[in-house]
């Protein structure tokens, strides 16, 4: 995954960073990008004991929200970790403005929801062992449950996030039958399947036994 993603990245910023707006012919190739670029299901373990489920994720999108529709990437991952009474959703995310530099400053919050959703009762935010990169626990609220069900049915959720305290959402829909991103020729390809969220799904429901 990690070559496909460079090479995307190559394409989109043979000449500077987002600072400064794109040319014609960046505006043109981003375009073509848009959107998610890869999901890649993930099962956690400890001691043979089965202890999260998870969906790893990247994006490209457009901030209207504080960046006049500057395009943005978004990197992470969403987790339902624990059991029982303990059980609860961690969202890791890490935010790039500039796609050839780190992540921009840890975001002020984030969190899943469906299209048109609530936000979770709560959200701690905290920092994440990767560099720029925030996680955000919440627990299994209705706010979850409208998550887990566009999950299920309509195969997406939303990424929102704001990167200051009162600042507006910045949002973004992740499609989770992309399993990879390829540019053939002028073409962008996405390969599509539902074999990650059925592989989510069937480990979630492991997981709540």
């Amino acid at each position: 995954m990690q070559k496909i993603h460079t090479a995307l990245l190559a394409a989109l910023l043979a000449t500077s960073s987002h600072s400064a707006p794109l040319t014609d012919a960046q505006q043109a190739v981003f375009e073509k990008l848009r959107g998610t670029i890869f999901i890649v299901p993930h099962r956690e373990s400890a001691d043979g004991k089965l202890e999260a489920c998870g969906l790893e994720f990247s994006a490209l999108s457009r901030d209207f929200s504080t960046k006049n529709g500057a395009p943005i990437k978004l990197v992470g991952s969403y987790y339902l970790r624990g059991r029982g009474e303990k059980m609860g959703v961690a969202l890791k995310l890490g935010v790039f403005d500039d796609f050839n530099a780190p992540p921009t400053a840890r975001p002020n919050k984030a969190f899943a929801r469906s299209e048109r959703g609530d936000a979770p009762s709560q959200v701690i935010p905290t920092r994440a062992e990767n560099e720029g990169f925030g996680l955000y626990i919440s627990g299994l609220d209705d706010s979850f449950m409208t998550t887990y069900q566009s999950i299920l049915e309509k195969r997406e959720f939303v990424i929102v996030f704001n990167r200051k305290p009162g600042q507006q959402d910045v949002p973004t829909r992740v499609d989770l039958t992309v399993e990879k991103t390829e540019i053939q020729g002028d073409e962008v390809v996405r390969t599509r399947s539902n074999a990650m969220v059925d592989s989510f799904v069937a480990c979630t429901a492991d997981l709540m036994k």
